[in-house]
């Protein structure tokens, strides 16, 4: 969105006060001077309002054209300020997205190893979640094999009438939801 500008050499609005405030700054600093230095020289006072007024006419173009040239370098320099933040800002993305992917990767790896070994559990690093999602996959799939194939045998020695006294799978392992 643009901001809004007033007609005069296409000034920003809001540097609009603070313009009028250095233009205004300037005219009076150099009249305050002039005014000084001409009352010093002892003429008439005809002769020195004369010369106030001339050096006040003089002084006028010059302060509006630093008054211009101050606020378009100022506003060089935030346009400066802002290119620099900006690359700056990328370059700290871009070594922030390497690192990332190369700690994903490696944790992604860590994770799979972790989760297939844990099962359930979860895993203790970050950037490991996709791994870890696979390796608890695979670890409740493994668990629930094993739970089926006890359960399974269980059956089949009770529809035999044997006695069965196999032990559930490892008691770290808890058994599937009913």
């Amino acid at each position: 969105m643009k901001e809004p500008r007033i007609s005069l050499l296409s000034l920003r609005q809001v540097w609009e006060k603070p313009g009028i405030f250095v233009f205004s700054a300037l005219v009076i600093g150099y009249n305050i001077l002039v005014g000084g230095y001409e009352i010093e020289q002892g003429k008439g006072f005809t002769e020195t309002c004369i010369a106030i007024v001339g050096h006040m006419t003089n002084c006028i173009p010059y302060a509006f054209f630093l008054t211009m040239i101050g606020f378009e370098i100022g506003g060089w320099l935030m346009i400066k300020y802002r290119m620099f933040m900006d690359e700056r800002a990328q370059r700290i993305a871009k070594a922030e997205a390497k690192g990332k992917a190369q700690g994903i990767a490696e944790g992604k790896a860590q994770g799979i190893a972790e989760g297939k070994a844990q099962g359930i559990t979860e895993g203790k690093a970050q950037g490991i979640a996709e791994g870890k999602a696979q390796g608890k996959t695979e670890g409740i799939a493994e668990r629930d094999r094993m739970w089926t194939e006890w359960n399974e045998r269980r059956l089949a020695a009770a529809a035999k009438g044997q006695p069965f006294d196999e032990p559930p799978p490892a008691s770290t392992t808890p058994a599937p939801p009913q």
